[in-house]
């Protein structure tokens, strides 16, 4: 059985997304015709009507205070609620990625989890597991994520969303530099795993987990803010976070990562694509207020 174990993992694999993809269509398609109606339900709430009013008290009182929260949560603008979140999904970030570090400098047990984790995955290095992670982890190597950017980038203006190259470029910049950074400065050797896959490079944090993270993720973002129906951003999010997780996790199998060197990865990945977001929902507000014919707001 253990001989075999690459094999079913492959074909669990696959039916696990599978299950996965239907299951997040059946979800996505009950929320769209529950909305409207959840919308409603929660306004005849005695709690919200209650918030309503408690919240016309304050404004008031206090009718600079109650603006600037009304600005931060507001819904109908991206500098609203979106951005405060990613604000403090930002913060959030950087409170793990610290930790991560000092745990990993001071702490033991961290590097204990890594070892067994390692170990635990031995049962996987053996084919197809290996044959499908070698190829997988090829499309996080830098020479394809450099071509990957450039040809993107490309599209990009080709198809008039030059808006999104700026921020594209700081994103993965960014974020790769800070990688390759932390690599020589921690130093941290590579696990002691004989595979066909060899890196000369330091090990922490994982540069493919990053690049993944930040050039599939701020990909899938344009598509899902382009794409002209629902369903066409659905399949776009879904499959870009199965290949992200599927590129980390593709490491971990081929013995050159541990587990925190994929986690630091994705958070230096995912801190910098908030930024580029950011960025790019700034330049979108910016370039509909300047465009011919649209209202300027006072």
């Amino acid at each position: 059985m253990t001989e075999n174990t690459p094999f079913w993992f492959t074909v669990g694999l696959v039916v696990c997304l599978i299950l996965l993809h239907r299951i997040a269509l059946v979800v996505l398609a009950i929320g769209q015709n529950r909305m409207p109606w959840l919308v409603e339900a929660g306004k005849g709430w005695r709690g919200y009507r209650w918030l309503r009013r408690s919240g016309a008290s304050l404004a008031e009182r206090y009718p600079r205070g109650a603006d600037f929260i009304a600005r931060r949560v507001s819904l109908t603008r991206f500098s609203g609620l979106p951005l405060s979140l990613m604000a403090v999904a930002a913060a959030y970030v950087l409170i793990l990625a610290g930790d991560l570090i000092q745990e990993l400098i001071q702490a033991e047990d961290l590097i204990d989890i890594d070892r067994q984790v390692n170990q635990s995955l031995t049962v996987l290095r053996g084919p197809p597991v290996l044959g499908m992670f070698i190829f997988l982890t090829f499309y996080g190597t830098v020479p394809f994520m450099i071509g990957a950017t450039i040809l993107s980038s490309v599209l990009l203006i080709s198809l008039r969303r030059g808006l999104y190259v700026v921020p594209f470029w700081l994103t993965v910049g960014c974020a790769t530099a800070l990688t390759w950074a932390g690599k020589y400065a921690l130093a941290r050797p590579r696990p002691d795993v004989s595979t066909t896959v060899i890196e000369a490079s330091p090990s922490f944090p994982s540069g493919h987990a990053t690049a993944a993270m930040a050039t599939y993720g701020f990909l899938a973002y344009v598509c899902s803010r382009e794409g002209a129906t629902l369903r066409l951003r659905f399949e776009v999010v879904f499959w870009g976070i199965v290949l992200i997780a599927l590129m980390g996790f593709s490491r971990l199998v081929l013995g050159v990562h541990y587990l925190s060197d994929v986690a630091m990865g994705y958070l230096v990945g995912f801190f910098f694509l908030l930024i580029g977001i950011g960025l790019a929902e700034y330049l979108r507000g910016r370039d509909r207020r300047g465009a011919p014919g649209t209202a300027r707001p006072e």
